[in-house]
């Protein structure tokens, strides 16, 4: 998710959203990350100096990273666990069921003549 934001401030201020304070925003003032302060104890601020800027919030929790990391150990435990089983034929048949999936799946929406 992103949140982009022109401001125009006569003088030195914080460009407040009414949006959650929450951890895994973050915040970058004409492309530098800019601290985000919790305003009125439920929402995001951040400070802004006097002039034309762009502020850009954009959410990536830590949970999203910590899941792409399991999923991507888990698949590379699962490749390796297949050449590690000594059976040269492991990986060929995974090729083989993912085909035969494949097959079933176009002759289900018909796209099979």
């Amino acid at each position: 998710r992103r949140v982009l934001c022109e401001v125009d401030a006569r003088k030195p201020g914080y460009l407040v959203l009414l949006d959650s304070y929450y951890p895994g925003w973050r915040a970058y003032l004409d492309g530098r990350e800019a601290k985000i302060l919790q305003a009125n104890y439920a929402f995001r601020a951040v400070e802004v100096p006097a002039g034309k800027h762009t502020v850009e919030f954009s959410y990536r929790p830590l949970s999203f990273d910590a899941g792409l990391a399991l999923s991507c150990m888990g698949l590379l435990f699962g490749i390796v666990s297949i050449f590690w089983s000594g059976d040269p034929n492991g990986f060929k048949a995974i090729l083989i069921y993912l085909k035969s999936r494949h097959k079933k799946l176009k002759a289900k929406n018909g796209l099979l003549a």
